[in-house]
């Protein structure tokens, strides 16, 4: 009975690990889906996300493309470009992506992902934290310039 009641117990946790909440709105703005990832954690909200490009950055072999000037805004929401879909964007515009899209209107179709970020300082860290949205990009066809 131990068995059983360890399993249904593992089951349910690990379930709950890969849900994820899909909106069928047509289009979700930054702050909604910020929102609703907020609400459906740990679990990642699928849609169709657009706003514009005020701000771009780059950390860690990913580009960053932020509906806010200030990425650590609150009402922040943004697209984390994988190495692979910054080279087929490069392809595809001719720029690099972070100089292309910069104050230029996006849709991009993907999961929408609540992520603790640590603050660190002198590259220690403080035990202090904050939540990003992001949106991972493994490839140029999730992203769409309107």
């Amino acid at each position: 009975m131990k068995n059983i009641s360890l399993i249904f117990v593992l089951m349910t946790f690990l379930s709950a690990c890969t849900q994820m909440t899909t909106v069928n709105s047509s289009v979700i703005s930054p702050i909604k889906a910020i929102e609703l990832s907020a609400e459906s954690a740990p679990a990642n909200l699928k849609g169709t996300f657009e706003f514009k490009v005020k701000s771009t950055d780059s950390e860690q072999r990913l580009e960053f493309l932020n509906s806010e000037i200030d990425y650590l805004d609150q009402r922040n929401l943004s697209i984390a470009l994988r190495p692979n879909a910054v080279k087929e964007l490069k392809q595809k515009f001719g720029d690099n992506p972070k100089v292309f899209l910069l104050d230029k209107n996006v849709r991009v179709k993907g999961e929408a992902k609540r992520v603790k970020t640590w603050v660190l300082y002198k590259n220690k860290n403080t035990k202090r934290y904050y939540y990003q949205t992001k949106i991972f990009v493994k490839s140029a066809d999730q992203l769409t310039v309107l």
